[in-house]
């Protein structure tokens, strides 16, 4: 199901990617609403997954120096179990379906030379159905976000075009819930 943000949903989704740590009462004020909005709004963004709250590393900083893109061809008929097997993997960071000339691509940070052959050749190896990997290894990453204000501003730019046409479907409305 596709959710189109309000306003007050996309305002405060920017400030918390500016900056999640800021207090609800701290949101509000700065958003010129109460709190319970606030806390109401954050509950259902995060209960609808439209949003999560993350601490998020730098791999590099914290020793995982090789970074991996690999595409994979797999066996169709197993590919769902293919990707639940590299999603349970530690060293693995993004598992997606994707079109082309692969199946599943992912993404897997590891330590050392030692760590990515042993990964390389002892856990995918192992897993049935894939047919071919390739691998590419990062050699620096010019541009790393989570950030996503560009979506959120073509968001407004459509939603100005389908409020003019009265088409609209907004999230459920998080303030008319219990406050806790």
């Amino acid at each position: 199901m596709i959710y189109e943000l309000d306003e007050l949903d996309r305002r405060l989704v920017k400030l918390l990617m500016e900056d999640a740590s800021r207090t609800n009462v701290a949101l509000a004020r700065e958003l010129g609403v109460s709190d319970g909005t606030v806390r109401n709004r954050i509950q259902n963004l995060l209960q609808l997954e439209i949003m999560q709250l993350v601490a998020i590393i730098d791999p590099w900083k914290v020793g995982h120096r090789i970074q991996i893109f690999s595409g994979l061809e797999v066996d169709l008929s197993r590919s769902h179990q293919i990707a639940a097997q590299l999603a349970e993997m530690d060293e693995v960071t993004y598992v997606s379906f994707t079109t082309g000339e692969f199946d599943i691509l992912m993404v897997a940070a590891l330590r050392s030379q030692e760590e990515l052959f042993n990964f390389l050749t002892n856990k995918l190896a192992k897993i049935d159905g894939i047919r071919r990997v390739r691998s590419n290894q990062v050699l620096k990453t010019v541009k790393r976000t989570f950030r996503y204000d560009r979506v959120l501003q073509r968001e407004e730019d459509s939603r100005g075009k389908t409020e003019s046409d009265g088409h609209t479907a907004n999230t459920p409305d998080p303030d008319s819930q219990n406050q806790a």
